[in-house]
């Protein structure tokens, strides 16, 4: 690179631009690798600056660690709010609030399952879990009772003292202190369905307060008692009641007149089925041939 010559003698050095390179007044050349030293400075502005903002963030975090020391010494308020914690949290209990999933196998069962299955799957769930059912809502009293206790002295804790930031971090540190317990049983269903691709995912909750709780303990409590009523009534029909009434019908089907010599398969059948309250006693029975009985089902006979 051939170094240009300015005409001027004497002065500051000016840019002539041409080759990029520098000439100054007095006749010298500046190469433009010159232009490194600037380089350089303006990594060393860029890294200064870096420094600068982490100083900058350093005493900011200092000064507030500082502000957050002196709350919790001054505040009377945090004070009182940790000891009040510590005399009540070992005291609530976490059981009271139950979930259960349910995975449905087709968008058509994700659909159908609404309130009304919801409530007959949550009477199936009580009878088999009746014993967690019942410790949740125990819990959930004793939480009441507890509870009651902690907001007659949350009440009478001493108020915040400090304003502006130092009120917000006063605000910050005793908003997390105070204990909010779970007052009463619940459960929550929680239904989803992914498709078979896993392109969409469809989600759908019930929620079951205490009160429903209780009341599908005493629907299960039915159901079983009613199941047990109907083996018991079916386990009534001995050898010898079944002949019995095999004889006063003279062995044969009292629909169609079918017997044992026609081939028929005789039975003994509640005229008003055990599952609609028939009792296994004489008026109720009858004798139907197998084809009569399938026939009739549970239903009930007009004239009965």
């Amino acid at each position: 690179m051939v170094a240009k010559k300015s005409l001027l003698t004497d002065g500051p050095p000016v840019f002539l631009g041409g080759d990029m390179g520098l000439t100054w007044m007095d006749g010298t050349y500046a190469s433009p690798m010159a232009s490194g030293g600037i380089f350089i400075l303006v990594i060393l502005f860029v890294v200064g600056c870096a420094l600068l903002i982490l100083a900058i963030r350093y005493i900011q975090r200092e000064q507030h660690a500082g502000r957050v020391s002196r709350v919790k010494v001054e505040s009377p308020r945090y004070r009182a709010l940790v000891e009040l914690r510590a005399r009540f949290e070992p005291r609530f209990w976490n059981t009271c609030e139950m979930r259960e999933l349910i995975v449905c196998s087709s968008k058509g069962q994700f659909d159908r399952f609404d309130q009304t299955r919801a409530r007959q799957y949550v009477i199936d769930y009580v009878s088999a879990n009746e014993s967690r059912i019942r410790h949740s809502i125990v819990s959930a009293g004793v939480n009441r009772e507890v509870a009651r206790e902690y907001y007659e002295k949350l009440v009478k804790l001493p108020a915040t003292v400090f304003t502006g930031k130092l009120g917000e971090i006063e605000a910050g540190l005793c908003s997390p202190l105070e204990i909010h317990p779970e007052v009463e049983a619940k459960l929550y269903l929680d239904v989803i369905y992914r498709s078979p691709a896993g392109k969409n995912n469809y989600h759908k909750g019930f929620l079951f307060t205490e009160a429903m709780l209780r009341s599908a303990i005493e629907q299960s409590h039915h159901k079983v008692s009613e199941t047990e009523r109907r083996r018991q009534e079916r386990a009534k029909v001995t050898p010898k009641l079944r002949y019995q009434v095999f004889e006063r019908d003279h062995f044969r089907c009292v629909r169609c007149g079918a017997s044992a010599a026609d081939g028929a398969k005789l039975h003994v059948d509640h005229i008003v089925p055990v599952s609609r309250g028939g009792q296994t006693v004489m008026s109720n029975l009858q004798t139907l041939c197998e084809t009569c009985n399938l026939g009739k089902g549970d239903s009930v006979p007009r004239d009965s």
